[in-house]
Order: C-alpha cells, then structure tokens, then sequence
C-alpha cells in the first residue's frame, strides 16, 4: 500500500501567448525558456526552420479577461472534408510527394499560427 496526498492549488488564470522565431537558437533556447514560464510549451517546425515557443504562465483570478480556448482540430469536422484531407495525405505518402506534405503543413501552421492557436481574450 501507499498513501499519496493531494494539494489544491488557489484558483489561478493562465496567461498564454505565442511567438513565432527561426530555429537557428533553439538547442540554446529550449532549456532556457522552459525555466521562464510555468507551463511553457514549443512546437519545431523543422521543415519550415521555424519553432512556435507558447508562453504560458499563472496570473491572478482578477486579471481582466475570459479567455476561451476554441482550437480548430478540436471543432468538429464535416466527414466529407475529413476523407479529402486523408486522401490528399495517403496520395502524398504514395508519391512520395515531400514538396506537398511541406506545403500542408506550412498551410497548418500558419492558419494555427493566424487563428492564435483558438485563444481569444474575451471569449
């Protein structure tokens, strides 16, 4: 047997942010902007030399604002525009078609990048 004790943390909001930057630093920004923000989070985008660092810290329960976090891939989809994107993939998987998988996903990341990821300060 163990015997595990839980904490509750006070409430808190989160203050989130993106920023788009060339990877030529990342192996040296990495650790050090992980240690900068409590829920820091990056994403490499190795094919377009690029990393989206999410900056992501508790604030007060007070500060203005009601965020809501709407992310597109989680909306639900129509079937049908499902199906072409994963047509469209296999079909590059069997050409080996590199020069298309990078433009979709650059088309991605940029509209995820535009949209701010589904964050919007007042709901």
């Amino acid at each position: 047997l163990q015997k595990v004790t839980f904490k509750l943390q006070p409430m808190f909001k989160r203050s989130v942010g993106y920023v788009m930057r060339n990877d030529s630093d990342f192996g040296d920004q990495a650790v050090t902007f992980g240690k900068k923000h409590e829920f820091a989070d990056f994403i490499w985008l190795p094919s377009q030399g690029k990393v989206v660092y999410r900056m992501d810290d508790r604030v007060p329960v007070n500060t203005s604002g009601n965020g809501l976090f709407d992310f597109l891939p989680f909306r639900s989809q129509l079937s049908v525009a499902l199906a072409i994107i994963r047509s469209s993939e296999e079909t590059q998987e069997t050409f080996r078609d590199a020069n298309g998988k990078c433009a979709g996903a650059t088309l991605i990341s940029s509209t995820l990048f535009a949209t701010a990821f589904g964050l919007t300060s007042n709901g």
